[in-house]
């Protein structure tokens, strides 16, 4: 029995021209992908499909929402899903053949998929927020892929300490200080606002689950689609965040790297949850470094206090050369100036 695979992967926004001119099998382009054959090109199935390119609709969308984003240089603009099963699947349930029009169950196939991502990923279950969506009947399995903006009208945000007339609090660099509760954790307050929503990933799959929102994702697609096509769940209780269809047909080729690949993504995943934490705590850090900034500068008083000490050192003892100089000078000048009176007195004495 073949295994349902639904796989997500996040991006950059510099990613959105590379990744559209694939999807959409842009003309011209010549494609890394080596599996597409152009000549069955005209056999894919468009759900959504761009009017000016990935970039001009990313953007589209980001102003019809009113997404609030924070455009930093690691900061996912958007993602991409994948559904498929082996090339074998579609052959022995739909009786599918490569370069051949699409049997009309292997399309209902589709449509179902297609209306649970919406649910699963669409801005109020709909497809506003989705780029394109384009199934390929022109590689070697049959799979769709779905870009989406990950906008959602729910998020946490952090609370700042405030002093007894509500003002915040800040530290000795100026920096807000986070509010935390008597167990020393951080807190947060949750935000709704369906006027200006964010484009988030970690919000958006928080609301959604968070660390174990893959695995649910996974259950509800195999409830609601998987089994009516005898598609097995995979690893129950699975939580690994998936990769792109190529990556996972090379995966299912080497199944050792697999596993490497997919211990790395877990860690990769915590990674991202942590990062939120670890901002948290900049606070401390930056006390610390106000600290540090301080036993600089006293060590750098103490530093020029030790050379203007050095340098008066050495000008008094130049003082004190030049003192004996004049003085040797000034005793040099006697000693011959009682010479020449010993010399006048002994003139005298002999006339």
């Amino acid at each position: 029995m073949s295994k349902q695979v639904v796989r997500v992967a996040s991006y950059g926004k510099g990613s959105l021209g590379a990744i559209g001119n694939e999807a959409e099998r842009k003309a011209g382009v010549n494609h890394r992908n080596k599996d597409i054959d152009p000549e069955r090109e005209h056999l894919n199935l468009d759900f959504k499909r761009t009017e000016h390119g990935f970039y001009a609709e990313w953007q589209d969308i980001n102003k019809k929402l009113n997404a609030q984003f924070r455009d930093t240089k690691n900061a996912t603009a958007f993602e991409g899903m994948v559904i498929t099963a082996e090339a074998k699947f579609f052959e022995e349930k739909f009786g599918w053949v490569r370069g051949q029009e699409t049997p009309p169950e292997m399309v209902d196939f589709w449509k179902q998929s297609y209306e649970w991502a919406i649910k699963e990923i669409g801005y109020k279950g709909t497809d506003q927020n989705v780029i394109s969506a384009i199934v390929h009947m022109d590689e070697t399995s049959p799979h769709m892929q779905l870009y989406y903006v990950p906008v959602t009208e729910r998020w946490q945000e952090k609370v700042y300490a405030k002093d007894e007339e509500g003002k915040v609090l800040r530290n000795a660099k100026g920096s807000p200080v986070q509010l935390r509760d008597e167990k020393g954790k951080i807190v947060y307050r949750i935000v709704e606002d369906h006027e200006a929503p964010k484009l988030s990933r970690t919000e958006f799959w928080r609301v959604r689950g968070g660390q174990t929102s893959y695995s649910q994702m996974q259950d509800r697609y195999h409830k609601e689609v998987g089994q009516k096509y005898d598609l097995e769940r995979g690893e129950v209780g699975s939580n690994k965040k998936h990769q792109t269809k190529h990556e996972w047909e090379m995966q299912q080729m080497k199944s050792e790297a697999n596993e490497i690949r997919e211990q790395i993504e877990d860690l990769q995943e915590d990674l991202n949850f942590g990062r939120e934490e670890a901002a948290n705590n900049q606070v401390i850090v930056s006390i610390c470094q106000d600290e540090a900034k301080q036993a600089k500068e006293e060590k750098t008083e103490a530093e020029r206090g030790r050379d203007s000490a050095i340098a008066e050192r050495a000008a008094a003892e130049a003082a004190a050369a030049e003192a004996k100089k004049q003085a040797e000078e000034a005793a040099k000048k006697k000693e011959e100036a009682e010479k020449k009176a010993a010399e006048a007195k002994q003139q005298a004495a002999e006339s």
